[in-house]
């Protein structure tokens, strides 16, 4: 994909997630400094996407799935499924890290409450520290598109921006994760399935997505028709209606 912008067409079940993966893992392995941002408009969808990217050995002790505070703590780490996502998160990496600042962090976090003003203010520096070191060794960061400009992702700058689920996302939050600048954008999505919602008091349609726009140039477009999902059966209508029968 020599193209600074590349948009990914794929119907329900062609595999939109392991492709996403898949150029995750092909940027690392050929140039091991990139930074990469994987970003999408849910949690969910951002979920899905670092999941599969950290079942790739060689991936999962590079990938953070950075999530707001509030949400940190949120995961049941007695359910298999969160104790994957927890493990990823910047948090847990703090908590598991062996580098001696964090090893400090942890002491003064357990006499927290004897600590006065001057050590509470060092805590936080130190916090912000191991924080920007952790995440200076990770290549790969996962978020949300709104949690991209969070404050403790500001010394944070991308070679490459891959955003899922960009039928969905509004033209203005597509231009948030790329405001600092990155060599490459990758667009993943279907522009026939939900598009972008805009709402006001007369109507809740709007413009068409970014991805829906771009995926008319042709040598910036890429379309997955191999489907592994669906029953062929059930797949025959929105084939013919949606698809034009490429799939």
């Amino acid at each position: 994909m020599p193209k600074k912008v590349s948009c990914i067409i794929g119907p329900p079940g062609t595999g939109k997630t392991v492709i996403l993966a898949a150029i995750v893992y092909n940027i690392y392995k050929n140039y091991k400094d990139a930074k990469i941002l994987v970003c999408s408009n849910s949690n969910y969808a951002v979920d899905q996407a670092a999941l599969k990217i950290a079942q790739i050995k060689e991936l999962k002790d590079k990938t953070v799935r950075f999530i707001t505070e509030s949400r940190e703590n949120l995961y049941d780490i007695k359910k298999e499924k969160d104790k994957i996502f927890y493990e990823l998160t910047l948090l847990n990496k703090i908590q598991t890290s062996d580098i001696e600042e964090s090893i400090i962090l942890k002491k003064m976090i357990e006499d927290f409450e004897n600590l006065n003003q001057n050590e509470i203010e060092d805590l936080v520096k130190m916090r912000k520290k191991i924080e920007d070191l952790i995440l200076s060794k990770c290549n790969i960061i996962c978020s949300t598109i709104v949690s991209s400009v969070d404050q403790r992702l500001s010394n944070q700058r991308y070679d490459y921006v891959v955003i899922d689920e960009s039928s969905q996302v509004k033209d203005y939050d597509v231009l948030i994760p790329i405001l600092k600048g990155c060599k490459k954008v990758v667009l993943i999505g279907d522009p026939s399935q939900l598009g972008p919602v805009y709402r006001n008091d007369l109507t809740i349609e709007g413009p068409k997505s970014m991805i829906e726009r771009l995926s008319t140039i042709n040598n910036i477009r890429f379309e997955l028709v191999n489907q592994y999902r669906m029953h062929p059966r059930i797949l025959r209508m929105p084939n013919e209606i949606f698809y034009g029968g490429k799939m």
